[in-house]
């Protein structure tokens, strides 16, 4: 004897077909999201990797470095963030991956004022949301006027890249 379908009988399969697919695009959703965060993770730190190796490669090997309202010297370089984008004398850097979405914000805090230590914070406006970083170097050739703190008793000096008054000057 063959058993007939009924109507309710009909309407659970398809029921179960339309759950089916409901849960098969969720998947796929949830994959291509997964997915994204996963590039924008990787492009985040690919970025944020090489602004740090660029700046400290910049640094590490200089011949003397100083923080100054103007310019030492015709040798000395510069190094400055202008609306959000890293500048060596004037050109910018990293173009291939700095976009429209990304901007970047550096302030570099020398400490001691024995012209040894300095910290470098990094932060990275990434599709809407904040990354930071921070690196300390050791150098032996950095000059910082001890009238650049902000009251005297501060062993520390804090310059932000996109400051207008001081700059970082270095020699390579």
């Amino acid at each position: 004897m063959e058993r007939q379908l009924t109507l309710g009988d009909l309407f659970k399969q398809l029921a179960s077909i339309i759950l089916i697919i409901v849960s098969v695009i969720a998947i796929v959703l949830g994959v291509r999201q997964t997915l994204q965060y996963s590039r924008d993770m990787r492009a985040k730190n690919v970025l944020m990797n090489s602004v740090k190796t660029y700046v400290e490669e910049e640094l590490k090997y200089a011949s003397d470095i100083r923080i100054a309202p103007t310019r030492p010297g015709e040798d000395y370089h510069t190094l400055k963030i202008k609306k959000g984008y890293l500048y060596k004398d004037n050109k910018r850097v990293l173009k291939k991956i700095m976009n429209h979405d990304n901007k970047l914000s550096i302030t570099i805090m020398a400490f001691d004022l024995t012209h040894s230590r300095i910290d470098i914070n990094y932060t990275l406006y990434f599709h809407n949301e904040t990354y930071k970083e921070r690196d300390t170097l050791k150098l032996l050739n950095l000059n910082v006027p001890h009238d650049y703190a902000n009251k005297p008793t501060d062993r520390f000096v804090r310059l932000s890249l996109d400051d207008h008054e001081r700059t970082l000057y270095y020699k390579e």
